[in-house]
């Protein structure tokens, strides 16, 4: 998780990610893209990556409410890995686990949602 350091939602948690760039090719390549840009995590360091699910969530972008459409991925990554934040976005980095969701001030719902389903599918 990571602590957003931007509106909307400063201050509260957030699942690494953004939005799709006309130069992506496929949501795996944004998937990617993202990771880099939030922590630092190259596509080398990166393996396993599994679709877990999308899903339509209201956005606020610039006054007008938007419906975003969510996907969610999860993967795996290589030992001893470096996270390296964007300071500019985001302003803590943090595992988590299933028994830390009640205690998480999550930007968004959907968050929530999608990992309470992936920790009960893990387990």
């Amino acid at each position: 998780m990571v602590r957003r350091n931007i509106e909307p939602q400063l201050g509260k948690f957030d699942l690494p990610g953004g939005f799709m760039d006309m130069t992506d090719t496929t949501i795996e390549e944004s998937v990617y893209r993202e990771l880099h840009e939030e922590v630092g995590v190259k596509s080398s360091e990166v393996s396993e990556l599994q679709y877990l699910g999308s899903h339509v969530s209201p956005y606020i972008w610039m006054d007008t409410e938007l419906n975003n459409i969510c996907s969610f991925f999860a993967c795996e990554l290589q030992d001893k890995i470096e996270i390296r934040l964007d300071a500019s976005e985001n302003s803590e980095f943090m595992w988590i686990g299933a028994d830390d969701l009640p205690n998480i001030d999550f930007a968004w719902n959907i968050d929530r949602q999608m990992l309470e389903k992936h920790f009960q599918e893990a387990a």
